[in-house]
C-alpha cells in the first residue's frame, strides 16, 4: 500500500518537461507499473486532498499503489545557484504567482463563510512571527561539527577528508 505524490512544476531543472518526455503525463506514466494514475491541478488543495483521500483509501483496501500527478509551475528558480531569467517566460512565472494555492485556497474558505480577513491576517502574523522566532534560534545554534558528515559514511575515511 502506497501512495507516491509526483510535485509536476513542469522542469527539470532548466529543462522544459517536454523535453524530458513523450508521455502525455507524468500520470501515464503509472500504466507502465501495472497502477492507476491520476492527474490534478496541484495549486488546488481540494483537488489534491481528494485525489489523496482516494488513494490512500484504495491502498488502505488492498487495492495497492497510485501515483498522483500534482501539475503547477514552477515560480522560483530550482536553486539558488540557478538564473531562471535565461529559460523562463517571466509573465508566465506572474501568472502562475497570482494563482498560487493558498491565496486560491483562502479565498475559497472565505466564499464559504469559514474564514474572516481579520482571521487570516492572524495567521499569516502567527506564522510569520513563527518563521522569524526559527530563524533566529537557528542562528543562535553553535557550528556544525563538520566529523558529522563522514561519521556514518566511511569506516576509514580518506585522509584528504579529515580536518587536520
Amino acid at each position: 500500500p502506497a501512495v507516491f505524490v509526483c510535485n509536476n512544476n513542469q522542469w527539470a531543472i532548466s529543462t522544459p518537461i517536454e523535453a524530458q518526455t513523450r508521455a502525455e503525463t507524468l500520470a501515464d506514466k503509472a500504466v507502465g507499473y501495472g497502477i492507476p494514475g491520476v492527474r490534478v491541478d496541484g495549486l488546488d488543495v481540494l483537488a489534491v486532498y481528494e485525489a489523496a483521500r482516494a488513494a490512500v483509501e484504495r491502498a488502505r483496501a488492498g487495492g495497492g499503489p497510485t501515483l498522483i500527478e500534482a501539475v503547477h509551475y514552477r515560480a522560483a528558480p530550482h536553486a539558488t545557484a540557478d538564473d531562471p531569467c535565461a529559460y523562463i517566460d517571466q509573465a508566465r512565472v506572474e501568472e502562475a504567482r497570482a494563482h498560487e494555492c493558498l491565496g486560491r485556497y483562502e479565498e475559497v474558505l472565505k466564499s464559504a463563510g469559514v474564514l474572516t480577513e481579520e482571521r487570516a491576517e492572524a495567521v499569516r502574523k502567527e506564522a510569520e512571527d513563527l518563521m522569524r522566532a526559527g530563524i533566529t534560534a537557528a542562528e543562535a545554534e553553535a557550528p556544525a561539527d563538520p566529523e558529522l558528515l563522514f561519521r556514518n559514511a566511511y569506516v576509514d575515511p580518506p585522509g584528504n577528508m579529515r580536518n587536520g
